[in-house]
């Protein structure tokens, strides 16, 4: 009897062990997420600056950090002029200082424990020809990783 319940006690062990290897794979499989990007242009060098949306939430603030970091100059929408039609937004080119805007949405996880960006498509515009420079989209991404994973896609517009 005693035999018996030793080996359940093992089996249970290494059954635990088993289910604990595989919630951490799914935990940081989930939270790593991916941001892939569609070049369809390149930036000028000499000229990164860039128009972005107002705020301060976990996304926002990582987003200008990442910017900055890799020299961009930021400037807010609050200047610029959005007006809206009946589907979407359209944007009025002639009222940008930079010579870049980054439009898009994004929607963060509903999970406080580790701040992560469940979605977001947004796009990279140059405002002197009009042309999408990039698109980017991003899923499951925690703010830890997005800077890290979107700053060699920068890189990537420049050459």
């Amino acid at each position: 009897m005693q035999i018996f319940k030793l080996k359940q006690i093992c089996m249970n062990r290494e059954t635990g062990i088993r289910i604990a290897a595989i919630v951490m794979v799914l935990a940081f499989g989930i939270g790593c997420g991916t941001i892939k990007m569609t070049r369809l242009g390149k930036i000028d060098k000499s000229d990164k600056s860039v128009t972005i949306p107002p705020g301060s939430d976990d996304f926002m603030t990582t987003l200008k950090v990442c910017l900055t970091s890799e020299g961009w100059r930021i400037e807010n929408f609050a200047g610029a002029e959005v007006t809206s039609k009946t589907a979407s937004k359209d944007l009025k080119y002639d009222s940008f200082n930079t010579r870049y805007v980054l439009a898009g949405e994004y929607k963060p996880s509903t999970d406080k424990t580790i701040p992560r960006l469940q979605n977001a498509n947004f796009s990279l515009i140059d405002v002197r020809s009009r042309n999408e420079i990039a698109l980017f989209a991003a899923g499951q991404v925690t703010m830890a990783s997005f800077c890290e994973k979107l700053t060699p896609q920068l890189r990537e517009l420049e050459q």
